[in-house]
């Protein structure tokens, strides 16, 4: 899974294009572009086609499983 990195100052973000992100998430890629549509991802567009997410937003979706429920 490769990530592209931007370098601004002292500010560097990480992106992920719709389909690594889906990858990481284990998912098809129409269901990471349904998150973005139902506002779950936040989504930003470069030029007319490419559409990236932050890696950050993506990993904020993972939400941990108390120890009694998951037995």
């Amino acid at each position: 899974m490769l990530a592209h990195s931007t370098d601004r100052g002292n500010r560097g973000t990480e992106h992920l294009t719709l389909r690594e992100a889906a990858d990481w998430l284990r998912e098809t890629e129409q269901s990471t572009r349904r998150r973005v549509a139902r506002g779950e991802l936040r989504a930003y567009r470069i030029g007319t086609k490419r559409i990236v997410l932050k890696r950050a937003d993506v990993v904020a979706l993972l939400q941990p499983i108390r120890a009694d429920v998951a037995s």
